[in-house]
């Protein structure tokens, strides 16, 4: 149920209401004003005495929901000067907020959500969280912004579990596996080996040699025309066929479009770097888990022509469709020895890394720097105790 300000009137709650039962079922891009008063039972000009066009009463129905998250946030922290992970404050006035309006996070959490929303969404929370909030970390070996970013986006994580799980446990009973999950959180659930990973069957089907020579001229062919900087989305199949010096008809043998082409690449993509974090150890203890994440810093730089394409927020989601899966049966094989459930654990690992992969690619802006060491994010993951300051 979505519940908006007091303050609003009844035609712009119905409008609300409306819109947001729409781009559940419809998407976004596929509501137009026309559904939007149909379903409210209103008049278009009554549409127009309150919003210029549809985006900006959606802007109208995110700007409200953000806002009451954050003041929930703020309610959860008020009684605290700090925090520590093995006595954090409880997040029930935030749980309980997310399951009132649990129509419009399970839309955020969806695939007919728009990449730009998520991103939007991901850059409120971490810029209030330095704005409103501020975490100070008791270790001199990480700044504010850093890990306050990092605990929003952690949190929002834990979140998509509960969304995705069709808000299976109660908000009490999500607390206090947050509560759990915070006491014993560790960079060692991201950096370790999962031997019984199957995450690398996704890899094509690579037996004869001429179909592997076509399909990596066609994919050096892409690379290379981002290379020269043209955006992804002005490129075309000619522009592609003639850099590979290949027919049209032979690059149609192998894809419908230049997205299935995308999407192959993308998919090679997160079977490599599920590769790399199941690498052979090096070293013991935090040695292993910083030259663990090195490799995989080491990886996204030299796939970075590639991780252009993600600039646009519709490949962005297209990204996070393709990775999400192949990440969550990683994490789905590990057995780490945790006392909360374990399909929390898979979601929250699986969220965390992703959004390491999307900041260390330059796609997530203002969490932590994209020249980040691999040091400091192990020692990011590993924090539990801050103080806190408020704005």
């Amino acid at each position: 149920m979505y519940v908006m300000k007091t303050h609003y009137s009844s035609a712009q709650r119905k409008l609300n209401e409306s819109l947001l039962s729409l781009v559940i079922t419809k998407g976004y891009d596929h509501t137009t004003i026309s559904d939007i008063t149909e379903h409210a039972k209103l008049s278009r000009a009554t549409f127009y005495k309150y919003y210029q066009n549809k985006s900006e009463l959606f802007h109208d129905l995110v700007t409200d929901i953000q806002e009451g998250l954050l003041q929930s946030v703020l309610i959860s922290f008020e009684h605290s000067k700090e925090v520590d992970f093995n006595q954090y404050p409880s997040m029930l006035p935030v749980l309980n907020y997310i399951e009132e309006h649990r129509d419009f996070f399970s839309y955020l959490f969806s695939k007919n959500v728009s990449g730009k929303l998520f991103l939007d969404f991901y850059s409120f929370l971490a810029s209030s969280f330095t704005s409103e909030i501020v975490f100070k970390p008791k270790s001199n070996r990480l700044d504010e912004d850093s890990s306050a970013q990092y605990l929003s986006l952690a949190f929002l994580s834990f979140m998509g579990y509960w969304v995705r799980s069709n808000f299976k446990y109660s908000a009490a009973k999500m607390n206090e596996q947050l509560n759990r999950l915070h006491r014993e959180k560790t960079a060692s659930w991201y950096f370790t080996p999962s031997p019984n990973d199957k995450s690398l069957s996704n890899l094509p089907n690579r037996e004869d040699r001429r179909v592997t020579r076509t399909r990596n001229a066609i994919k050096q062919a892409l690379l290379s025309l981002l290379q020269d900087q043209i955006p992804e989305e002005n490129i075309l199949i000619k522009n592609i066929t003639e850099r590979a010096d290949i027919r049209r008809a032979t690059f149609y043998d192998y894809y419908s479009n230049k997205d299935e082409l995308i999407v192959e690449m993308l998919d090679e993509l997160g079977s490599i770097m599920i590769e790399e974090l199941n690498a052979e150890p090096i070293g013991i203890g935090e040695q292993h888990l910083i030259a663990s994440c090195e490799r995989l810093f080491k990886l996204i730089e030299d796939h970075h022509v590639l991780l252009g394409i993600l600039e646009s927020p519709a490949k962005v989601g297209l990204a996070i469709n393709r990775w999400f899966p192949i990440f969550l049966r990683h994490y789905h094989a590990k057995q780490p020895s945790i006392s909360f459930e374990k399909g929390i654990y898979n979601y929250y690992a699986t969220g965390v890394m992703l959004e390491l992969i999307f900041c260390k690619a330059g796609v997530i802006r203002n969490i932590f720097s994209s020249d980040a060491t691999a040091e400091q994010i192990i020692a990011l993951i590993d924090q539990k105790e801050y103080e806190l300051a408020y704005i």
